[in-house]
């Protein structure tokens, strides 16, 4: 009998679940702190059959729902090597912090904008998934996935 468990989530900054993976069956555990899995294995050499999986929460409660009625896309621009954040409308954005999917910040633009109707951030990342987080009109943490390829 095999046991797999978690001592600790502390140093994960954005809300993530752990899942412990096995690709020979196709099954996902959950993992949290002090609870782990349990499973039987004959003796012998396993490669590339388990992995620990992280997976970024979509975590939507009533208090934070983002309600954007207005034309706002963000997205990653492959032309120009940046993200862009657009809107007919003026807006005002601060505080942009671009994350990787370990929680680990790979960008802060300290520059605040305001009554624009698009921003341009030049980025020169590795191919994957971000979080990009930002203030939206000075009122809404927004959260937004960027993915470059």
């Amino acid at each position: 009998t095999c046991k797999f468990e978690l001592a600790s989530l502390t140093n994960l900054d954005l809300p993530f679940e752990v899942y412990f993976l096995d690709k020979e069956l196709n099954l996902f555990s959950k993992l949290d702190e002090g609870v782990g899995v349990e499973f039987d294995l004959s003796s012998g050499t396993y490669r590339n059959r388990f992995y620990v999986v992280f997976k970024l929460k979509e975590v939507l409660e009533l208090n934070t729902i983002e309600i954007i009625e207005d034309n706002l896309v963000v997205f990653y621009d492959n032309l120009n090597k940046g993200i862009k954040i657009n809107n007919s409308l003026d807006f005002s954005a601060n505080s942009i912090v671009l994350y990787n999917l370990l929680g680990q910040e790979v960008l802060r633009v300290n520059k605040e904008y305001h009554n624009v109707n698009e921003i341009n951030i030049p980025l020169n990342v590795a191919m994957g998934t971000y979080i990009l987080t930002f203030d939206y009109n000075n009122s809404t943490q927004l959260k937004r996935k960027i993915v470059i390829n």
